[in-house]
């Protein structure tokens, strides 16, 4: 069964500089019952000259009648501690007074009493931004894509992100752009509330609050942003993406992505973030071909900095096509190879587990573990093969499937 995702916010620290003892027990009280957040609270009244520390993320000023003295403790306090985000608190609600406290340099605004919802709101922005200032691009984007359906594209981003989990304790997240198949909710046996075009919803504000309410969360502890509801995703604009990819470094070790079959403007921006690209392939001569005209593209275009990494699913030794012949066509080394191994996955099937827990220390387990390690580490070799000796290869490979199927029948 889905839950709906949750993100933990780090706490925050919040400096109250008060008219009177009174007016500080009153905000020390309000302040303390704020949902959604640990709230570490100092504080001082005015009168006393103390004044908040540098380490705080807050500092807020109650101004009163003596607007004129409190205005210009905003403005010392503003000079002094550029670290720290300034809120004043005000009784006086009207224009002019509001227009006064920004000018003298306070960044938001609350009024007195303090009202749950908007100072909730206020403390987890701040707090938000404060992640962002100290944890840039902390997470790694790993896209996984094919240009022919059907090979194992959705199987691989769901094993990759649980062996990413389950082996290596890592924080995970997968999210979904296949729109035309949506299918790994389905593989996950999740049923997600939300999915990634709510928050495409124009006017929407995209931050951890928002994103942790669109995701999924799996038993095993992975966050699934499922796909749009619409075929064509039009709603996923690259803006869009791009601010779901900056949370989602900040808040996770991997992101897995599944781009599916198809490119569009979430897939092309996907592409350009990501750290990591796998292209899956199968073991025949249109895989083969697909493939090397996939790097191809990529070389020409320079859609990427990340060159894409080839990996056989559903890998056979005795078919015709071995890696050795696969990576002489595609100049290119085979990053990795995942086994051929129909009984595992029959079991995943009808237990409705993962295959962690449907098919403990099968291969097919070790082969995903040694991809995430692959992935984590992100060492490969790369041969350099003359591309005029392709098409011969591919003619040769072709031949040799032609001898086994007239040997067979």
């Amino acid at each position: 069964m889905s839950t709906q995702g949750t993100i933990n916010e780090t706490p925050v620290s919040v400096a109250v500089v008060a008219n009177s003892e009174t007016s500080l027990q009153q905000l020390r009280q309000d302040l303390s019952s704020v949902a959604g957040m640990s709230v570490t609270l100092s504080g001082s009244v005015s009168n006393s000259g103390a004044t908040a520390s540098e380490g705080d993320d807050v500092l807020m000023v109650e101004v009163g009648p003596n607007h004129e003295e409190e205005l210009h403790r905003i403005r010392i306090l503003q000079g002094g501690n550029k670290r720290s985000a300034l809120i004043a608190i005000l009784k006086d609600r009207s224009a002019d007074m509001m227009k006064k406290v920004l000018q003298a340099g306070a960044d938001d605004i609350l009024f007195w009493p303090l009202d749950p919802a908007p100072t909730t709101r206020l403390l987890l922005k701040i707090a938000e931004r404060r992640e962002r200032l100290h944890n840039v691009r902390v997470g790694k984007l790993c896209a996984i894509t094919s240009t022919i359906g059907g090979v194992g594209v959705t199987s691989m981003t769901a094993n990759l992100a649980l062996a990413l989990r389950y082996a290596f304790e890592k924080r995970v997240a997968i999210v979904d752009l296949d729109f035309r198949s949506s299918g790994l909710s389905s593989y996950l046996s999740l049923e997600p509330v939300r999915n990634i075009s709510w928050l495409g919803t124009p006017g929407r504000n995209i931050n951890s609050i928002e994103l942790g309410t669109a995701l999924t969360a799996h038993s095993s502890g992975i966050q699934v942003l499922a796909a749009s509801d619409f075929i064509d995703g039009e709603s996923i604009t690259e803006d869009v993406i791009a601010q779901i990819y900056a949370l989602m470094r900040q808040l996770f070790d991997y992101v897995i992505i599944d781009c599916g079959g198809s490119i569009d403007r979430g897939v092309g921006e996907t592409w350009k973030q990501c750290d990591q690209l796998l292209y899956v392939m199968e073991q025949s001569v249109n895989g083969i071909r697909c493939a090397w005209r996939f790097g191809q593209l990529f070389e020409q275009t320079k859609v990427s900095l990340t060159k894409p990494r080839f990996v056989i699913n559903r890998f056979d030794p005795s078919h015709p096509a071995g890696e050795e012949q696969i990576a002489y066509a595609l100049s290119d080394s085979i990053f990795a190879r995942i086994p051929a191994d129909p009984r595992a996955m029959q079991r995943r099937e009808a237990r409705g587990l993962d295959l962690w827990h449907a098919s403990p220390g099968s291969p097919l387990i070790s082969a995903y573990e040694e991809l995430a390690e692959a992935v984590i580490s992100g060492k490969s070799s790369i041969a350099n093969t003359p591309a005029a000796m392709i098409p011969r290869l591919l003619a040769a490979v072709g031949a040799r499937q032609n001898d086994h199927v007239n040997h067979v029948s």
